[in-house]
């Protein structure tokens, strides 16, 4: 039989390549070694720890903005609703059962017919607080309205719950649940994990103002030394 033909190369004084049998061998390369792969993950660890702090505060932020976007996005929807619909809306933020949930009272003096429209789940409130203001913080001035007040609810579908209720009405007005026209402000802010009666990052902390005679709602961002309308 026929012997194998073996393919060669004339190869390099220095013996860098050559090739057996179709092969192409290089010789003189070689990988990482270990000291360099430890140096290239430690850095990868430095610039890791590096941003994921400087994105802290930011993470603050678009969780208290997600809040109270959520919230804003209910009491616009009551009101909406209560004026096209004419019928009384309620938007209730339960600290009992961490949720905001909006409320159809069906125009009766029955509470037994309350039908619960919409609800969602809020953060945590070891990341968002919506319970009261900040230690030291003032509301937006103007208008300076108070903080809003949570109470035991009455109302079936969150009966015996703390809760901040407002009331949409069809002619506009935001009423408590008393059916007094209310002017509140509503603080969503980041707690500190070790004075949780302070916010962790001023420039986090949002409000929301309800007027209760024209119904209207302002959204605002604290700037570390004032609040600004957003």
């Amino acid at each position: 039989m026929p012997a194998h033909s073996v393919e060669k190369l004339n190869t390099p004084a220095d013996g860098t390549l050559c090739a057996t049998e179709g092969h192409i061998v290089r010789s003189g390369e070689s990988g990482f070694s270990v000291i360099e792969l430890s140096i290239v993950c430690a850095i990868i660890v430095i610039l890791t720890g590096m941003t994921l702090f400087a994105f802290a505060p930011h993470r603050n932020a678009y969780r208290t903005d997600d809040e109270a976007y959520l919230i804003l996005d209910f009491m616009r929807d009551a009101g909406g609703r209560a004026i096209a619909n004419r019928i009384t809306y309620r938007v209730e933020v339960d600290l009992t059962k961490n949720t905001v949930q909006m409320i159809s009272e069906n125009n009766s003096t029955t509470p037994t017919t309350y039908t619960l429209v919409r609800s969602a789940t809020l953060d945590t409130t070891t990341n968002v607080r919506v319970d009261r203001a900040p230690t030291g913080l003032t509301p937006p001035n103007p208008p300076n309205y108070p903080a809003a007040v949570y109470a035991a609810s009455t109302c079936p579908v969150s009966v015996g719950d703390n809760v901040w209720a407002i009331r949409f009405k069809r002619d506009s007005t935001v009423c408590d649940p008393t059916d007094v026209p209310t002017n509140a402000t509503l603080f969503i802010w980041p707690p500190s994990s070790s004075s949780p009666n302070s916010a962790q990052t001023p420039g986090a902390i949002r409000a929301i103002t309800v007027f209760g005679t024209g119904g209207g709602i302002k959204y605002w961002g604290y700037n570390g030394s004032a609040f600004v309308a957003r």
